[in-house]
């Protein structure tokens, strides 16, 4: 069966650095952090982070997000219904919808969040973990919630939702109204942008006509503790001393959250229904390192195989890649490894650049905000920098966008996720 031709059709976003697309490009554009110091988060090292702003949500929105014990609800619903009026698409109108989605580990109800800040170990240093017994801390967090009047139906709602992954997959699909294929993804950091290669793939293949893919995160403080606990969360006060990828200063990440969606359609639906194509998308690869759990190797080789996997299957010469979007989260060794993979794949070096510096590292949605920034840079014919970056670190040798970015011909991209477990994906899109 002959590949049929993927284009995107319309996209949608929202994080800590934009509510919408527009929004979140004006301020990259301008060279604006959606990084912010927490000072509500008294009892945590980790006080710095991406988070959307719920500021102007409505009564009904608020009462949802405590209905959900979280806020992924509203801002996935505000990212699709974003995608879906970029796309001029009316989901009603559709007899399927196939929904393939990257998503987050979820932890943010009540009772995690009394155990992972309200008993957070004090004192300075590592010395707090010596004697910290994390079964005792959640049996405290959980004495503290049957202390309160209808314990049994709080317990069973958090639960519910932080056990059932495929919960934002249905949430979104009732939603949109239609029946249709689901996919869901919980695979860290690759989630989202192996949701858009797998998406691909299968419209290339014929198993849809249309999808909507990318992915979401909501803040953890259970991710927070995770990454404190192996030294790369950035204890900082300001944006411009946190998370600084591929820089000689940098100490690790932040995290951030948001969601990210896009719609992606066949040559031949997309032409049936008059649509307009934003972007083709070309080709797609994953790979797993088989190195280290969280550690990659310095070789970069993991990474490089991802790479080269997709430009093969987009049947693209590595000379003709404008621009990397790199996975860049600002830890040491990552920035390393992933200069060696970028090296290794392409001899005429074309610019790269981090978006974690705007928005942090948004772990499951990191590929998808990785995928709508290269739309956007296709649309503007502009490049962002690194946003921070000063001088490079050592061996992190790559065409870095020059501070306050770089009007460029950008026709062909190709964007990184890297995470937990050694998994690598990319995707290889371009101008139409």
């Amino acid at each position: 069966m002959s590949k049929r031709r993927v284009f995107v059709t319309g996209y949608g976003l929202t994080c800590g650095n934009g509510n919408n697309a527009q929004e979140f490009w004006d301020n990259c554009r301008a060279g604006e952090s959606g990084l912010k110091f927490q000072p509500h988060w008294s009892n945590l090292d980790c006080r710095i982070a991406g988070i959307v702003d719920t500021s102007n949500y409505t009564a009904q929105e608020l009462r949802e997000v405590d209905y959900y014990r979280g806020r992924r609800t509203v801002f996935s619903r505000q990212a699709m219904k974003e995608a879906l009026a970029s796309a001029n698409l009316n989901p009603k109108d559709l007899e399927e919808l196939a929904i393939y989605l990257g998503i987050d580990f979820y932890a943010g109800d009540e009772y995690m969040i009394d155990t992972f800040i309200n008993l957070y170990p004090q004192g300075k240093g590592e010395d707090r973990w010596e004697d910290f017994n994390l079964g005792y801390t959640v049996q405290q967090g959980m004495k503290r919630m049957f202390n309160k009047a209808n314990v049994n139906q709080e317990l069973m709602k958090s639960q519910m939702f932080y056990i059932y992954q495929n919960f934002m997959t249905d949430y979104l699909r009732s939603l949109a109204g239609v029946p249709g294929m689901s996919r869901t993804i919980n695979n860290l950091c690759v989630s989202s942008g192996q949701a858009i290669g797998e998406a691909f793939h299968a419209i290339q293949y014929g198993d849809h006509d249309i999808v909507m893919t990318g992915g979401l995160e909501e803040f953890s403080f259970i991710s927070a503790f995770t990454f404190s606990k192996l030294g790369v969360y950035v204890r900082a006060d300001s944006a411009d001393k946190s998370c600084l990828p591929f820089d000689s200063r940098r100490k690790g990440t932040v995290l951030g959250e948001g969601c990210g969606l896009v719609i992606l359609e066949s040559e031949e639906h997309m032409e049936k229904r008059g649509a307009t194509p934003i972007a083709e998308v070309l080709g797609y690869g994953t790979t797993n390192n088989v190195y280290h759990v969280t550690n990659s190797p310095s070789d970069g080789k993991g990474l490089a195989a991802s790479m080269q996997i997709a430009l093969d299957d987009a049947e693209v010469d590595s000379k003709d890649i404008d621009v990397v979007l790199a996975h860049g989260t600002g830890t040491y060794i990552n920035d390393l490894s992933e200069s060696a993979a970028i090296n290794l794949t392409f001899d005429h070096k074309p610019l790269a650049h981090s978006m974690k510096s705007y928005v942090g590292h948004t772990l499951s949605a990191a590929g998808v905000l990785n995928f709508i920034t290269g739309l956007l840079e296709i649309k503007n014919q502009f490049v962002l920098p690194t946003l921070f970056l000063k001088t490079p670190g050592k061996k992190c040798d790559i065409n870095h966008v020059p501070e306050g970015g770089v009007e460029h011909k950008v026709e062909k991209l190709i964007t990184n996720a890297a995470g937990f477990g050694g998994f690598n994906a990319s995707v290889v899109f371009g101008k139409v």
